[in-house]
C-alpha cells in the first residue's frame, strides 16, 4: 500500500494496519530486537532486524559497491562483508528515523532496506576509494623516507642566566 494513496479520513484502516504489526510474538530474535531498540519489538522491527534481512543488506552493500566501482573506477571491486555490530548501529538509526508503521509489512521493510542501502553503499564505496588511494600512495616508487630528526637544542654554554638579561 502506498502512503500517497492512503485515505487519511479512514482511521479504521490505519488502526487495523497498525494492529496487524504485532502478530509475531514468538520470534527467536524478539528479546534481542526489544533490547536493541529499547522498545517492544513489532513485526516491522523483527523482520527488519532478522538475520536473513541483515544478510540481504550485507549482500546489497557488496553488490552495490561492486557495481559502482565497475562504473566509476573501470574495475569491479568486491568488498568484504560488513561487521554485524556496525550494520546494526546504522540499521537502528534508519529504523528510528524512517519507520512509519503505516505501510504493509513487506512494503515498510522494503522501504527501510532501501533507505539503509542509500546510506551504506556510498559510505562503503568512499571507504574503498580512500583505501585504494592510500595503497597507491604507499606503493609509489618515488617515496622518499623521512629524514632523521635534527637536534635543535642549543648548547648550554650559549645560554646566559636570567639575571644578566633583566639586570638584577
Amino acid at each position: 500500500m502506498n502512503k500517497k494513496n492512503y485515505i487519511v479520513n479512514d482511521f479504521t484502516k490505519l488502526y487495523d494496519n497498525i494492529n496487524n504489526y504485532n502478530t509475531i510474538k514468538d520470534a527467536s530474535n524478539y528479546n534481542f530486537v526489544s533490547r536493541l531498540l529499547d522498545i517492544e519489538a513489532n513485526d516491522v522491527s523483527l523482520t527488519f532486524f532478522s538475520e536473513d534481512n541483515i544478510k540481504l543488506l550485507n549482500d546489497g552493500i557488496i553488490n552495490g559497491v561492486l557495481e559502482i566501482s565497475r562504473n566509476n573506477l573501470g574495475k569491479a571491486y568486491r568488498i568484504q562483508p560488513q561487521q554485524r555490530e556496525k550494520m546494526l548501529t546504522v540499521m537502528r538509526y534508519i529504523y528510528f528515523t524512517f519507520v512509519t508503521n503505516t505501510y504493509e509489512l513487506d512494503v515498510e521493510v522494503q522501504r527501510l532496506n532501501e533507505k539503509f542501502l542509500e546510506e551504506a553503499i556510498p559510505t562503503a564505496y568512499n571507504a574503498l576509494v580512500a583505501h585504494l588511494k592510500y595503497l597507491e600512495t604507499f606503493n609509489r616508487v618515488e617515496n622518499i623516507p623521512i629524514s632523521n630528526p635534527v637536534n635543535t637544542q642549543r648548547d648550554k654554554a650559549d645560554l646566559r642566566p636570567l639575571s644578566s638579561v633583566f639586570n638584577f
